[in-house]
């Protein structure tokens, strides 16, 4: 019954009133969820930043809509929503209702009014509070920044009321002074936060080994490290902060086996043939610090590790007939020190999802007697993949 009473009185101000209003409604979950919106009318061709108001208990969104906000010094589109019983849902299942509808609000007012998609801001009074601060954290990508509002006497029923609070809140609280904006100026940098979260990322890349550390063919294993370059991986961060980040990593380089033919021969004792073959597998791995030079919908970054390469290589010669074989296998392991710096980028796609690429440089220690025709384990790494967010 109260939305009911809300929107009928949303349709009356928008009658009456001259300051653009007008009331919309989306369908969500087969549910008719309603909001009214105003907007200047002397916009022109600027993009004005979106303010979201989710009314508190006490407040209908029409008795919102009634204060006075042409009088913000930054003008902006407002919406406001109306909540199913008067309340938002914080927690589940009701959430997932509320989110809905806020979302496809969202995406309807982008395509029906010239507002900033950069400039998104959600103003929580009551219940509000704690829906716009979970809405914000789980879609960064649609909303800059969520605040509270708390206003000392309820907003005025009819008639103007100077929103001198609301835009004292919106234009210099320090959560958001530099998210919104005045006159012309935008931003379209994405405002996200990851401190606390844990970010898994798998990569896939090349593997250049350095030249200066190659030596002689290895006899023994028959292999040249140099002329394998793909290897897969995967690191697991945990944010310490917006821009520092701890991580292990791994990665693995396969060596697939190879068997050839060098030489077929008939002798008196049958058929004599030699053979060689070779395969085994590299597996960097350590821990690291990385450091976000600026954190948002593009953020790049530097970083180090240090850690092991473990080695596992074998390879060699058989040689024979029927009834009588001789092979000369040689099989090894090794596990070098080594240390990295590098640096990458990082492109978010929303709250959970980005993309991530990074090159390096490895450094390790001597390897002696040398294996697989290198003496250490230096070189290259360009590689690239998707990173996926966990944790609220």
């Amino acid at each position: 019954m109260i939305r009911i009473v809300s929107v009928l009185l949303m349709t009356i101000a928008f009658c009456l009133t001259s300051y653009g209003q007008r009331v919309f409604s989306v369908d969500v979950d087969s549910i008719t969820r309603s909001y009214l919106l105003t907007a200047p009318n002397d916009a022109g061709a600027m993009k004005l930043p979106l303010i979201i108001l989710l009314h508190g208990e006490g407040a209908t969104p029409y008795a919102l809509s009634r204060l006075n906000w042409a009088a913000l010094r930054q003008p902006a589109v407002i919406a406001f929503p109306v909540a199913i019983g008067n309340k938002w849902s914080c927690g589940d299942p009701g959430y997932s209702v509320d989110e809905s509808f806020l979302m496809r609000l969202i995406f309807q007012i982008h395509h029906n009014f010239n507002t900033d998609a950069s400039r998104v801001f959600i103003v929580g009074m009551g219940t509000g509070i704690c829906f716009a601060e979970r809405f914000a954290s789980r879609h960064p990508a649609l909303v800059r920044s969520a605040v509270s509002w708390t206003p000392r006497t309820p907003p005025p029923g009819v008639g103007p009321g100077p929103p001198k609070e609301v835009d004292s809140l919106v234009i210099t609280n320090p959560a958001v002074k530099s998210e919104i904006p005045t006159g012309t100026e935008q931003k379209s940098r994405m405002d996200y936060d990851p401190t606390g979260k844990t970010i898994l990322t798998f990569l896939f890349g090349s593997w250049n080994q350095s030249s200066a550390s190659r030596t002689e063919p290895d006899t023994l294993t028959l292999t040249d490290l140099s002329k394998y370059h793909f290897k897969f991986g995967f690191d697991i961060a945990y944010h310490l902060s917006k821009r520092l980040s701890v991580f292990i990593e791994s990665d693995f380089m396969i060596i697939r086996k190879e068997r050839q033919i060098k030489s077929l021969a008939w002798t008196g004792n049958g058929i004599h043939v030699t053979a060689t073959g070779k395969g085994g597998i590299v597996i960097p791995y350590g821990a690291g610090v990385r450091y976000f030079m600026s954190y948002g919908r593009v953020s790049p970054f530097l970083f180090a590790s240090a850690g092991s390469t473990f080695m596992f290589i074998g390879g060699g010669s058989a040689s024979g007939g029927f009834g009588s074989i001789n092979k000369k296998i040689t099989k090894r392991k090794e596990n070098v020190f080594r240390y990295s710096v590098g640096a990458g980028v990082d492109v978010r796609f929303s709250s959970t999802v980005s993309f991530q690429a990074r090159s390096s440089y490895s450094f390790s220690t001597m390897i002696e007697p040398p294996l697989a025709s290198v003496d250490r384990f230096e070189g290259i790494s360009i590689s690239a993949g998707l990173s996926f967010t966990t944790g609220r």
